[in-house]
């Protein structure tokens, strides 16, 4: 229902970049352990990897363009994080995944924040957690599709974000990068 909201103000692309038929999520699922939200899967296929009223990047596992892939940024996540959770655990509360209740990256905005799901493998729908990097939180109580409708439509304010996000003028673009 949320990729259904959030395509009636974010245009799918002609062409889907970096996308996949369904048929190659099980070995992503597979590699990563995991299953992974039935939006996010849906959202990649149909928009592919791209960015979001320039601001927001969403990373998917089949591009080969390493500042947007997912497993890679996961990785580069992960320890960037554990390595901060060592020298501030008070900024950095939250564990990593596989950890049940750890973070996983689905994205980042062109600030630096890191766009994450909370992994909970006893249910289908993950919370979303948004990291400024140096121990701000936002938490959304929903689905990624969720997040980006309300964000964009402003229906929520995201304090993290900049005051001037969604911009006017491209709060509505979905651009596909390119491999």
């Amino acid at each position: 229902m949320s990729l259904e909201k959030l395509k009636s103000i974010l245009p799918v692309p002609n062409l889907a970049i970096s996308s996949d038929n369904s048929s190659n999520w099980s070995e992503v699922e597979n590699k990563l352990g995991v299953v992974l939200p039935s939006d996010y899967k849906d959202f990649i296929t149909l928009y592919g990897s791209g960015i979001i009223g320039n601001f927001i990047m969403i990373y998917s596992p089949f591009t080969e363009n390493e500042n947007m892939n997912f497993f890679i940024q996961q990785n580069l996540n992960k320890d960037a994080y554990l390595t901060l959770k060592v020298s501030f655990p008070e900024d950095y509360p939250y564990e990593v995944f596989p950890t049940n209740g750890g973070i996983l990256p689905w994205g980042r905005t062109e600030n630096g924040d890191t766009l994450n799901w909370i992994v909970d493998t006893n249910q289908g729908d993950w919370a979303i957690l948004i990291d400024d990097g140096s121990g701000d939180y936002f938490e959304y109580k929903g689905s990624m599709t969720g997040f980006l409708h309300d964000v964009l439509s402003e229906s929520i304010v995201c304090p993290i974000f900049p005051n001037d996000f969604p911009d006017k003028n491209s709060k509505n673009t979905f651009v596909g990068l390119k491999d």
